[in-house]
């Protein structure tokens, strides 16, 4: 089950709609994943040729999420304590992201770390297109760039600065760097090593506001401690509802039009004619395709919505225009704005699932 305040944060409606694009490295373009993976070719011509994409809109006012749960008593959740302590693994795994984060200043880069680095390539002393940037993370070994160049970084410190020559490959696709010598300017930023490093009260003194390995795991442990709470009371939560199994076509087609759009924003309009082209609209696809993992999420938010409808939480009054100001302030935008691009529904829903989420978070004990 995910976790219940991923979908009642400011930040979904910061973050509403998001598009991934491809980058470019040395020459070698690097793929993105845009958590919506590619469909399989249709054979069938589309029915839904002539389908426009529809922005999202929540239709709020159109249903009643206790028509489709049934609360049970929420006046005290419990949690037991032993479940939210640190396990020795949990720790183990904390202590190793940070030895994989962090390298010692004098670490020098091997095959498998990941170096960031800016560089500049140069071709007779002038950079050539594509051959520039800053802050990007190359994992040595990888294969991403043209030869040479990521054996030119190994054995590199943080804060290093090489020129490596290096020579295009003959085929390369570009025409005017086709076997061109050329000159990388690169500086090393810092270096993530592939493997754990040996966990030192240096290192961690470098890297934290604490100067030892003792004093950092009480650290860690207490994120564990807040991370299991959040888990668990999560699944608390979701124990609260009993569900029909249907869900209000106003909540429904909202994810299915945001998804739609997601795709389309990455794939295009073509690519989604042909992976909806067997089903009878675009809406019908998306539903096939999220399956489950929708029905879970639209459970969540039928769950907080209840809950807002029985405490008789309201879209109005004092509480309602603080929460829509540090909105405003999260985004930058005007109210006039944020109601027109995101639609009442949405910017109410996620007001009212915010409070009811706070509310149950009240509720919840330790014990």
């Amino acid at each position: 089950m995910k976790n219940l305040a991923k979908y009642i944060s400011i930040g979904l409606i910061a973050g509403l709609i998001v598009t991934g694009c491809g980058s470019e490295g040395a020459g070698n373009a690097a793929s993105t994943d845009s958590g919506i993976a590619a469909a399989e070719s249709a054979d069938t011509e589309s029915s839904v040729a002539a389908e426009e994409v529809v922005a999202p809109k929540l239709d709020l006012a159109s249903f009643k999420a206790s028509d489709y749960v049934t609360l049970a008593d929420y006046s005290e959740i419990a949690i037991n304590a032993a479940d939210i302590e640190p396990t020795e693994e949990q720790l183990q795994a904390k202590i190793d992201e940070f030895t994989t984060s962090h390298a010692p200043a004098d670490y020098e880069a091997k095959s498998g770390d990941t170096v960031n680095i800016d560089y500049v390539g140069k071709k007779d002393d002038v950079a050539f297109d594509g051959g520039t940037a800053s802050g990007y993370d190359l994992t040595l070994g990888s294969g991403t760039f043209i030869d040479g160049f990521e054996d030119g970084l190994i054995g590199t410190k943080a804060g290093d600065q090489v020129s490596l020559d290096l020579t295009f490959p003959e085929d390369y696709g570009a025409e005017e760097l086709a076997g061109a010598a050329v000159v990388f300017d690169v500086t090393v930023n810092s270096i993530k090593p592939g493997e754990p490093v040996e966990y030192t009260d240096e290192l961690v003194a470098a890297n934290t506001d604490y100067d030892t390995t003792e004093k950092y795991n009480e650290y860690l442990k207490d994120s564990i401690r807040t991370s299991n709470k959040n888990a668990k009371t999560s699944e608390a939560l979701m124990k609260l509802g009993e569900f029909t199994g249907e869900y209000p076509d106003g909540l429904a087609n909202y994810y299915y039009d945001y998804y739609i759009q997601m795709y389309t924003n990455y794939y295009g309009a073509d690519a989604l004619k042909e992976a909806a082209a067997k089903y009878d609209s675009n809406r019908d696809y998306m539903k096939e395709y999220l399956g489950e993992g929708l029905n879970q999420q639209m459970q969540a938010d039928l769950l907080l919505l209840a809950v807002a409808e029985k405490e008789n939480i309201a879209c109005e009054g004092e509480d309602y225009e603080s929460y829509i100001d540090g909105v405003l302030g999260q985004v930058g935008t005007t109210r006039e704005e944020l109601f027109e691009q995101y639609g009442e529904g949405f910017v109410n829903y996620s007001y009212l699932t915010d409070r009811a989420y706070a509310l149950l978070q009240d509720r919840v004990v330790v014990k």
